[in-house]
């Protein structure tokens, strides 16, 4: 396993119906394929404070924390990163020590306090953010310019900065 993977998400991969579990997380909440996956996902909140995923910018706003509502792998239970309610659930359930934030997809480990990186959790996740964006459209890969293209970046004019002639923003006549 590669060493940014936990020993907890080593752990819990062992068990083929977790990694079912992980990746219907994935699939299913993080990366919604139909109208009523999108409606299921804006219905889902936090099980202690009822934060939705919506509201978190609103009372997020003295938090240093950004918004994230995780899905506990391990069972149906949902709680706030930003307040640390998932860290209340673990204290509860000693054993459920990972979770998947809905709204990226990402691993995070309540027993090392972080997000963690897993193989079969990336192929999990790699395989539904390319069937997401295909959906609208959209491909998850960089634009790798063509030979004949980078013949021509030598000739492209520079843009030069709107501060050439030392006026930024409004210029008052």
């Amino acid at each position: 396993m590669p060493e940014m993977s936990c020993k907890h998400a080593n752990q819990f991969f062992t068990q083929k119906t977790n990694e079912i579990a992980c990746k219907n997380i994935i699939n299913h909440l993080a990366f919604p394929k139909s109208q009523r996956g999108f409606t299921h996902k804006t219905t889902l909140c936090c099980t202690l404070c009822k934060t939705r995923g919506e509201d978190f910018d609103v009372c997020n706003k003295d938090l240093i924390r950004p918004r994230c509502l995780l899905a506990c792998a391990h069972c149906i239970h949902f709680a706030c990163w930003d307040y640390r309610h998932i860290y209340l659930h673990s204290e509860d359930h000693p054993d459920h020590y990972l979770s998947v934030c809905t709204e990226r997809g990402e691993l995070f480990c309540t027993g090392c306090g972080d997000f963690v990186y897993h193989s079969v959790a990336e192929t999990f996740h790699q395989s539904a953010c390319r069937t997401y964006l295909a959906q609208f459209g959209l491909s998850n890969r960089y634009w790798r310019p063509s030979f004949n293209e980078l013949r021509l970046i030598p000739h492209i004019t520079p843009v030069l900065p709107l501060t050439v002639n030392g006026y930024s923003g409004v210029m008052r006549v």
